[in-house]
């Protein structure tokens, strides 16, 4: 079985936020990317002009059209609720189921944002992304939280790839991890 896997940290220290996983394969013809992103909540002050990313919590999927449509500069919005977020880029748009507890509905659209712009920038095929392969990494929400306190500040990220193929010792045979 060939698994394809990628990491995305964000905001300093190199923790994982997010990480995606999938049995199709992508062949990227970069491994990793690293940049800086502003990402901001639709509720900011005035700000939203600067954003690469911007996201929200509770306003009806629409929302997402008229942002790219208001704010040329943004290259990927989101907006979750209580099922699921989604994600819009220019040219298409991703349903992610939420695994989040409910405290957190308001920051996963961040992170799923993130994640897709960091996807987009890695010049990673968009019809590859299996949005049900994401998955945030808790223990790492308090320390990216504080990154993106509602400020147009620069938010460091990388997003990594790899693939590997497990075989079985025993027949041969694939595995999972």
């Amino acid at each position: 079985m060939i698994l394809t896997e990628a990491r995305l940290t964000a905001g300093g220290p190199a923790r994982v936020i997010a990480h995606w996983r999938s049995c199709a394969a992508v062949v990227p013809t970069r491994l990793s990317v690293s940049g800086d992103l502003v990402a901001l909540d639709a509720d900011s002050p005035g700000q939203l002009d600067v954003a690469d990313v911007i996201y929200c919590h509770g306003r009806p999927a629409p929302w997402l059209s008229g942002i790219l449509h208001h704010y040329p500069g943004c290259a990927v919005a989101a907006v979750g609720g209580d099922r699921g977020c989604l994600v819009a880029c220019r040219t298409v748009t991703f349903s992610f189921f939420n695994p989040i507890t409910t405290n957190e509905l308001g920051f996963y659209p961040l992170i799923c944002a993130m994640f897709v712009h960091g996807w987009r920038t890695a010049g990673w095929p968009l019809a590859a992304l299996d949005p049900h392969g994401l998955v945030v990494t808790a223990e790492h929400l308090d320390s990216a939280r504080r990154v993106v306190a509602n400020s147009a500040t620069p938010i460091p990220f990388a997003l990594y790839y790899e693939s590997r193929c497990r075989i079985s010792s025993a027949s041969g045979a694939p595995i999972s991890e």
